[in-house]
């Protein structure tokens, strides 16, 4: 089952929440932060895997995308088991190559050809 979900940016945009064998993916990219209504819909049904924009690094205001900041607060409200970070800006990749260690263990930088999810 997929459920769109609506998302802040500068113009409409939506994430997806994908249900597969039991687990529930959202995929939230082309976003500065949840409304309400989104964020206690993952916080209800639980979230296994979380991927989201980090367009930023910490400490970056931007309209429209994710700093890290942003994206640590979120993974403290909704608390998906693992969390990728996805739609990472030149200064984020920068940041990320200095401070990649710092990142709490649940959290994974998406990169090319990773595999986050298999499903049989």
């Amino acid at each position: 089952m997929v459920t769109p979900v609506p998302l802040i940016h500068s113009k409409p945009t939506f994430g997806y929440c994908f249900d597969v064998a039991g687990q529930r993916i959202a995929y939230l990219t082309d976003t500065k932060g949840l409304p309400p209504a989104t964020e206690e819909f993952l916080c209800a049904s639980g979230v296994d895997l979380l991927i989201v924009d980090c367009s930023y690094p910490p400490g970056t205001t931007q309209a429209g995308h994710n700093n890290l900041d942003d994206v640590l607060s979120l993974l403290q409200r909704v608390q998906p088991r693992s969390l990728v970070l996805t739609h990472i800006g030149h200064a984020m990749d920068q940041w990320l190559l200095k401070h990649a260690d710092s990142l709490p263990a649940q959290v994974q930088i998406g990169r090319d050809g990773a595999v986050v999810f298999e499903h049989e």
